[in-house]
């Protein structure tokens, strides 16, 4: 059952004016779903997937279980260059002995909107490092060939976020704006992903037409 969608057409128009990263989300209830059934409906046999589910201290369960089937991007870190992939466009960037620097300016070309109905992560950069990433901070050997990752992140565009307390899961659908980007037509789009992840849940959901032109309801 759809319990509310967010923002309205007209919101991600404003929050667009001062970002570049904006969800439209829709929070559905979970009824019989759990994070795993939930990845398996929507996993689409073509990439990375992940699933973080949520441990306080080890032992308690956490509140939010998050999914991801969707890329925008890939980042790999090698001995000599970052790899980021994205939009059918590869680019090697030298990082000479500092691959967060290029990291962290990576990232900061993007402003993501600020959305208190979610919990604080929402997006961003997901993914592994592995040991001999040290050899950039410390004096020790990389025994890595050159061909082979130090590190390795995918930036999702598509998420959910399972609610293990209120038994809901948002469905998320994250729109990235170029400059001179109609913000009106993105919006649409994400609402047809959205659409389109709720129908790869259920073949007949029973509120699955998302809407788009017309604002959605304020609850």
């Amino acid at each position: 059952m759809l319990i509310k969608q967010f923002p309205d057409k007209d919101k991600f128009i404003q929050l667009a004016g001062y970002n570049n990263v904006i969800p439209v989300c829709v929070e559905i209830l979970a009824d019989t779903e759990t994070p795993v059934s939930l990845l398996k409906k929507i996993y689409k046999n073509k990439g990375p997937i992940f699933l973080f589910e949520s441990v306080e201290g080890g032992e308690r369960w956490g509140r939010y279980s998050f999914l991801g089937s969707s890329t925008r991007f890939h980042i790999r870190v090698f001995k000599k260059e970052v790899e980021i992939r994205g939009n059918g466009v590869s680019n090697k960037i030298q990082h000479n002995g500092k691959p967060l620097e290029v990291l962290r300016d990576f990232m900061s070309r993007y402003k993501p909107a600020n959305m208190p109905e979610l919990p604080r992560f929402w997006g961003g950069m997901v993914g592994y490092l592995t040991y001999e990433m040290v050899s950039f901070f410390e004096k020790i050997p990389n025994m890595l060939p050159e061909n082979k990752p130090l590190a390795h992140f995918i930036i999702p565009d598509e998420l959910i976020i399972f609610d293990n307390i209120r038994n809901t899961f948002f469905g998320i659908a994250i729109a990235f704006l170029d400059e001179n980007q109609d913000p009106g037509q993105t919006y649409e789009e994400a609402a047809t992903r959205i659409e389109a992840m709720l129908e790869s849940m259920d073949s007949n959901p029973p509120e699955k037409n998302i809407q788009k032109s017309q604002a959605w309801p304020v609850f």
